[in-house]
């Protein structure tokens, strides 16, 4: 590990970054172990920033969790438009999205609202059978507790 970054940190933030096309311009084999720079890293949060503004159910958690990975002042600034690509996530009632909406609500510090309904759909999915749901189901149900506070279903 270089600089504290995790294994899935750097999946996510090298997503995020292949998502919002910063690596588009370079030219030539792309070196992925090339450390990175303080400019490149206020490209990052630059591109993260602009990304937050059109946050969606689909990739709030990635952009929350990326600029909380860099502790970047980015995840204040753009809370209100995170938290409303949360909400919209928690809404839909599928568990993927609620569980990437918890998560993406703890990084980015916004109330929830419904939580022991969104147990429940997390609890449901934990015990489907799947192993892609209970992952999902898990994870939902861990932040909802951990970060949250909601409780457990019966």
């Amino acid at each position: 590990e270089q600089g504290g970054m995790g294994h899935s940190s750097a999946v996510v933030l090298l997503a995020v970054l292949l998502s919002t096309g910063l690596f588009a311009g370079r030219s030539g084999a792309q070196d992925v172990s090339a450390p990175v720079r303080e400019g490149d890293l206020k490209r990052i949060e630059h591109a993260l920033g602009e990304q937050a503004a059109k946050a969606t159910p689909h990739n709030v958690f990635h952009i929350a969790g990326a600029l909380q990975q860099l502790k970047s002042p980015t995840l204040k600034t753009a809370q209100r438009a995170l938290c409303k690509a949360a909400g919209l996530g928690m809404d839909s009632k599928q568990a993927g999205l609620v569980s990437d909406a918890v998560r993406a609500a703890a990084a980015a510090d916004c109330p929830i609202f419904h939580r022991d309904e969104l147990a429940v759909i997390m609890a449901t999915a934990a015990l489907s059978g799947s192993l892609a749901m209970i992952r999902t189901g898990v994870s939902g149900l861990v932040s909802l507790v951990k970060d949250h506070g909601a409780k457990l279903p019966e």
